[in-house]
């Protein structure tokens, strides 16, 4: 439908009037939103804040289950491991897997206490047991490993571009963990 300029009320509207359509969602469709945001509050702070705003931004949740405060679902999992550094290093981290870009790392061993700088190109994103891990090629040992964030120290982006190997494939490399 055509739009117009309304400068007296400052911005655009429907000529035809008001034409988007408001959602409406069936119990059923309702609680599988909500069952979806129990099970995005176990993964942290990032992801359970966008979740709200996706929500927000969609529609404003009827009062049917706000009554007892959550959805009448849940869900047992270990919680994310929590710190505004693990929230940075997610953030950095999954954007530079989706652009295909290298990142630098300061990495405490879990057995040894030993800190490695290294050069790791990122594949993919892993939560398990409560804990966020980052799959991809490490350039200092020269082959796939997997890094819990919580022991990376430092984490710098780089403008590195890389290319996945052709044979790789994430769910496979987790299957056999």
């Amino acid at each position: 439908d055509p739009i117009e300029l309304d400068r007296e009320r400052g911005g655009y509207f429907f000529t035809n009037g008001d034409r988007i359509k408001k959602f409406m969602l069936s119990d059923d469709e309702l609680i599988a939103i909500l069952t979806a945001g129990e099970a995005i509050s176990h993964l942290g702070v990032p992801f359970d804040e966008t979740f709200q705003r996706l929500l927000d931004k969609m529609f404003t949740v009827s009062g049917r289950f706000r009554k007892g405060g959550k959805p009448p679902i849940i869900i047992k999992a270990s919680p994310a491991i929590h710190s505004e550094k693990v929230d940075n290093i997610i953030k950095i981290a999954s954007t530079c897997t989706h652009e295909k870009r290298s990142i630098d790392i300061r990495y405490k061993a879990h057995y040894t206490g030993t800190v490695t700088e290294r050069t790791v190109d990122p594949y993919g994103l892993v939560f398990y047991e409560g804990v966020w891990i980052l799959v991809g090629y490490c350039h200092l040992r020269k082959k796939i490993r997997s890094f819990a964030l919580d022991r990376i120290l430092d984490l710098k982006e780089r403008w590195l571009y890389f290319e996945p190997q052709k044979d790789f494939n994430l769910e496979q490399h987790l299957s056999h963990s």
